[in-house]
């Protein structure tokens, strides 16, 4: 019963830890997506993007190849020069993690919503929306 008990408490331990490391893992790439954001950096952002990302921006809809993503979103940024990101909102749910935003540019203010699926041990951008 004592071997049943402490192996039922190392196990609960390290799933707790492995959580507990993933949150911070995504906190961290949080902060760098933030902070990409921030510096109107789209290379920097699309180091985050799947291969291929559902991307909605003022004028697009469509799904693009991560470089063609990344143009996009430089061209965006171009003419919507960034004031700031703020993140609103993040978490996880089942195999998906999600992040809320507020962009603020000279001209307009953006909701901003990505969503996150897991390429290996890494979460990557599946779908940014800019609206």
């Amino acid at each position: 019963m004592k071997r049943c008990i402490a192996l039922l408490s190392i196990v609960l331990t390290t799933l707790v830890s492995a959580q507990f490391c993933n949150a911070q893992s995504f906190e961290s790439q949080s902060a760098s997506i933030a902070a990409a954001f921030n510096a109107k950096n789209a290379t920097a952002l699309s180091a985050y993007f799947c291969n291929s990302v559902e991307l909605v921006l003022p004028g697009l809809d469509d799904t693009y190849p991560k470089v063609q993503a990344r143009n996009h979103v430089a061209d965006f940024f171009a003419k919507q020069p960034t004031k700031s990101f703020e993140i609103l909102h993040q978490g996880s749910r089942a195999n998906v993690s999600f992040i809320v935003g507020q962009l603020t540019t000279v001209t307009s203010s953006f909701r901003v919503n990505m969503l996150f699926k897991k390429e290996g041990n890494v979460l990557k951008i599946y779908q940014l929306r800019i609206e």
